[in-house]
Formats: C-alpha cells, structure tokens, sequence
C-alpha cells in the first residue's frame, strides 16, 4: 500500500491516501457505515469541489467583464457560483454553464435563440427553472453583448424582487446570535 504507483487510477489513489491518512479499515469504518461507500462520497465531494472552484473561477472572469456597471458580487450558489449587484442575484454558473435571470419579454428571445432553462434532477423527476435561461454563445466574445445581456437579466431580477412581499432583494440568511 506504500506505493501508490502503477496502474492504479485516480480513485484507487484517492482512496489510498484517505485510507492512508486517516487509518480506516475494513467495514467498520464510520464513512462506511454512514455512506456505503466511501469512496464513492470521497470521489463526489472531490468532483463537487472542483465544480465550484471552476464555477466561481468563471464568475470572476465573468464578474471583471462587467465590472462597467458597478461592483459585482460573487458568490458560492448551491455548486456553483452566483452574481449579484445591488445584493440582486442576475446570473450563474453551475456545471461550466452561465445562466442569466429571465421576464416573459427576455425569455421569448432566449427560447427563440433555442437556448434552455436551467434544469436540475430530483430523485424520480427534473425541475425546470423557467427563470434562469444559458447565456447565449455571444457573450463569451463580445462584452458589449455581455454587458448588454447582463443589463437586462439584472433588470429583469429587479423586477422579479419588487414583485415578491417585501419588494426587495431578500434579507441575508445569517443566524442571530443570543
């Protein structure tokens, strides 16, 4: 076990060095018995790691371009990353795909460049979120294109905040202290 070498992949080597450095063996191990397997949650929270951290490194990149229209805001959403301005979230990237905040009048450009929704699986089903729609291949090489798309997903997030009860962005979710 010393060796890591050889032909092994990338998960055997993975599971080595967990093994390795916190000493679990055989079944009983507490990751076994909580997870089933426990390499395949190591593998899961290596991959969900990476995803966010390139998620959020693509926001930035994203976030600079727009940096025109004022201080963009980045920040972890679900596994991936959002952007906000004005504490209104406009746009996000998740699994190397930018959305933009959609109303009915933007979404009928987005459906008639056939882009789509963003869509994630629940167990037994798909969800769609009809309010958030891919960036349209433009913006990666144009930023006025860009700039002029995130203008109006931001407008279209602002309209959305008003028409919720409070009509605003919606409070943090910090914890009070006692």
């Amino acid at each position: 076990m010393e060796n890591c070498t050889g032909s092994m992949g990338q998960n055997e080597n993975i599971m080595i060095r967990f093994h390795q450095r916190h000493a679990i063996r055989g079944r009983g191990s507490p990751i076994r018995r909580r997870h089933g397997s426990w390499l395949q949650s190591i593998v899961k929270e290596t991959f969900a790691m990476s995803s966010s951290t390139e998620a959020r490194e693509q926001a930035l990149e994203v976030a600079e371009r727009l940096s025109p229209m004022g201080p963009v805001v980045v920040k972890r959403m679900f596994s991936g990353a959002g952007l906000s301005i004005d504490g209104v979230n406009f746009a996000f990237f998740i699994g190397g795909t930018l959305y933009f905040r959609v109303d009915d009048q933007s979404r009928a450009e987005y459906e008639a460049m056939g882009l789509e929704p963003f869509r994630y699986e629940r167990p037994g089903r798909i969800v769609t979120v009809g309010s958030y729609y891919e960036a349209p291949d433009e913006v990666f090489d144009d930023d006025d294109a860009l700039r002029d798309r995130a203008r109006t997903a931001w407008q279209a997030a602002l309209t959305a905040a008003r028409k919720r009860p409070g009509g605003g962005p919606r409070a943090s979710r910090r914890r009070k202290t006692a």
